[in-house]
């Protein structure tokens, strides 16, 4: 199944030739929960794999939060998701990999590249519906690339409107700020947002739910959500653009817009 659906969705035959094992289940008793049973059995599949040189492990399975991050902490990484549910679980299903051998490692380090760019393009559609906490599981299993943000120097420029609030909405700028977020997400910075702001932007700006929507996914009010957008905006320009002259010069500008703002409010 697993080597099928490496060359229907990456167009190239010679994942067929990789040897690997597939997980079809892993059943643990509720009593036994969280007691890493379930940790423990993978890791004597992996070794028997290992001892009869196999290239990899994966699995395929109904995705939730819960799953995923059990999957990803013992080191099985997402390299598919189906466009439809399945029928039985209603889920949209996850394939993950670990890989054995060198030469499957490099190979899922590529598939992995150009899976969470197409991912990304998925969740606006058809993925659009996929729990927001299992997307953003899978964004962050990314070990990301060292890019910016790709934006130009205009784009800069208005997204530091928006952030500033000097003329330019939220919506004048949809364009920009879906760059921004899309490439934040494939590079290897995406820790210098915490989990709640990563989120916003996955939500708003890729699964582009309304703001209403957005505030209820992220357990709190639209405004808020408003004022985070423009502080998270701020941060990642000057994170990723912070030395270059045009970013200085606009927020020399700003500074004087708004001790303009306060000396006609004082007066």
């Amino acid at each position: 199944v697993i080597p099928q659906l490496m060359i229907r969705h990456y167009r190239e035959m010679k994942y067929g030739k990789y040897r690997g094992m597939r997980v079809v289940r892993i059943a643990v008793h509720p009593d036994n929960f969280d007691k890493g049973i379930g940790s423990k059995a993978l890791e004597n599949i992996l070794k028997e794999a290992e001892e009869e040189n196999l290239d990899y492990v994966g699995a395929s399975f109904g995705a939730t939060s819960k799953l995923i991050r059990f999957w990803l902490k013992n080191g099985f990484l997402p390299m598919h998701i189906s466009t439809t549910r399945n029928d039985v679980s209603a889920e949209f299903s996850v394939t993950v990999m670990k890989p054995l051998s060198k030469d499957f490692e490099k190979e899922l380090k590529t598939l992995r590249k150009r899976f969470m760019r197409r991912f990304m393009y998925w969740l606006f559609e058809p993925l659009r519906d996929l729990n927001s906490k299992v997307a953003l599981d899978i964004l962050d299993s990314y070990e990301g690339e060292n890019i910016d943000l790709g934006l130009d120097k205009e784009e800069i420029n208005r997204l530091l409107a928006y952030a500033f609030d000097v003329g330019l909405t939220y919506r004048t700028v949809k364009d920009c700020i879906f760059k921004m977020s899309y490439n934040f997400f494939l590079s290897n910075r995406k820790n210098v947002l915490s989990r709640s702001e990563r989120m916003l932007l996955l939500v708003k700006n890729i699964q582009c739910k309304s703001w209403e929507r957005t505030a209820e996914i992220l357990d709190t009010d639209e405004e808020r959500c408003k004022i985070m957008m423009r502080r998270i905006v701020e941060r990642l320009i000057f994170e990723f653009y912070g030395d270059r002259n045009e970013v200085l010069e606009f927020q020399e500008k700003v500074q004087r817009i708004l001790a303009e703002r306060q000396e006609d409010i004082d007066s």
